[in-house]
């Protein structure tokens, strides 16, 4: 192994031993989602550091408030709050581009609180110490290695970190690889940061990648001809105001399925594609 191969992988020794870095866990995040009911619960759970982005922050609040929405004084409170929350400990902001996908599919359904929610989204998306459409990079998956059938995978994300500078290896591609796989019943994502992880995968990695800064998600569609989404607090058969307009196509994203809860009919999706969304914040080109 060349010296500038062993250096894009480990900048020393020892960091060959570091085990792989958790990118999410299914137990972890479903109970995060059963503690967080009110904007108090969310609240407490980003000072605790159980919720760690704004990403995590806007699908608790899709989860939260599908059947019943805050008051807005309480809204004003939490997203001072929160603000602060994300400022003292970096936090990475939400992608706009995001939250113009999570955004458009909440109007779709026009359930009971979609309006109320989406307003609050839009508060968020407006403020630019929570989201940001510079602060960080969101990277498609380039591919999925099946490592075991429906138990063990890897998927390969390319990808040059702004701080890496000038890479010389010439023989591969800069990138980084998550391992995901299924342990006592439960689903795991992981940094893959050892070197045998990239042997024959055409992906090197630098120490520079982190899985703190990541947060991965997927997006969706569904065809929705066919189906509606009503209002579950109205009993008039003959109202459309909760109803999706026939052909067409709706789109999804996140890290959890919170889409179930807005679209309860709605069982047909396909996901379109898996994403990383690095936090670059410090690393931009002005």
């Amino acid at each position: 192994m060349s010296s500038d191969e062993h250096n894009s992988v480990h900048s020393h020794h020892e960091a060959e031993t570091i085990k792989r870095t958790l990118v999410g866990d299914q137990n972890i995040g479903e109970d995060l989602i059963r503690r967080c009911k009110t904007l108090s619960d969310i609240t407490q759970a980003a000072t605790e550091d159980r919720a760690t982005s704004m990403f995590e922050v806007v699908e608790l609040l899709l989860d939260a408030f599908h059947k019943h929405s805050p008051n807005s004084e309480d809204e004003n409170v939490f997203l001072k709050t929160i603000e602060k929350i994300c400022i003292d400990k970096k936090w990475q902001k939400v992608s706009q581009q995001y939250l113009h996908i999570v955004i458009s599919a909440v109007r779709f359904s026009k359930l009971e609180h979609s309006d109320k929610i989406t307003n609050l989204l839009t508060k968020i998306q407006n403020n630019d110490r929570l989201s940001t459409n510079q602060d960080n990079v969101i990277i498609n998956r380039d591919r999925l290695i099946t490592v075991t059938e429906d138990i063990e995978f890897k998927a390969v994300y390319k990808f040059q970190h702004p701080g890496t500078g000038t890479c010389t290896q010439s023989d591969s591609t800069c990138g980084f690889i998550l391992r995901g796989y299924i342990e006592d019943d439960n689903s795991k994502l992981e940094l893959c940061t050892k070197i045998e992880d990239y042997t024959d995968t055409g992906i090197h990695f630098h120490d520079i990648i982190t899985a703190n800064e990541m947060y991965w998600y997927v997006v969706c569609s569904s065809e929705t001809s066919g189906h509606s989404e009503t209002s579950e607090t109205s009993e008039s058969s003959e109202s459309s105001a909760g109803e999706i307009s026939a052909d067409s196509k709706i789109r999804v994203a996140g890290g959890w399925n919170w889409w179930d809860k807005w679209f309860p009919s709605i069982t047909d999706w396909w996901c379109e594609q898996a994403y990383i969304a690095y936090n670059v914040t410090g690393y931009r080109q002005n």
